[in-house]
Order: structure tokens, then sequence, then C-alpha cells
């Protein structure tokens, strides 16, 4: 359940500009390594690169993360048969 917090955690640091280092310190110190949100966070540490400014950088992640599946979460989280509400 921690891993999950954690996970979650991870997301909702990758949808403010700003925080990727902080994102990959996280990464590290947990040892929690989601290849499936790890390319989701990609994604939107990309889509807002181009953009020049923090306003249009913030609206270029929103309009990206309004994109997103609703689970950006590995399969692996629910082995059990039953999700574990993310």
């Amino acid at each position: 359940e921690q891993s999950i917090i954690e996970l979650k955690s991870m997301f909702t640091m990758a949808s403010t500009i700003g925080n990727q280092t902080k994102i990959k310190e996280k990464m590290t110190s947990t040892g929690l390594k989601d290849t499936y949100l790890e390319y989701f966070i990609n994604g939107m540490a990309a889509s807002c690169k181009r953009q020049q400014g923090s306003s249009s950088k913030q609206e270029a992640l929103d309009v990206f993360i309004k994109g997103l599946p609703e689970n950006v979460y590995s399969p692996v989280w629910r082995i059990k048969g039953e999700w574990l509400d993310m």
C-alpha cells in the first residue's frame, strides 16, 4: 500500500512543472520503478518543454494530462485480481 501512495505522489508531482528532479530523486530513494507510470511522466515533461514561461508550460502540461488514460499505473498493482483504488 505504501508503494501505491508513493506512485500517486510521483504522478501528482509530475502534474506541476519543475518537479522532474524531485521525481527522479523520489524514485531512487523509494526504490520504486513503475515503467508504465515513468512513460507517462516522461511524456508529461516533454509536453511542456518547448513552451516559454511557467504559465504556458503548465497550460501545455494540463492539456497533455487531460489526454492521458484513466489508469497510468502498471498492471502489476492489480495482480491480486482487485484494483487497489488508484
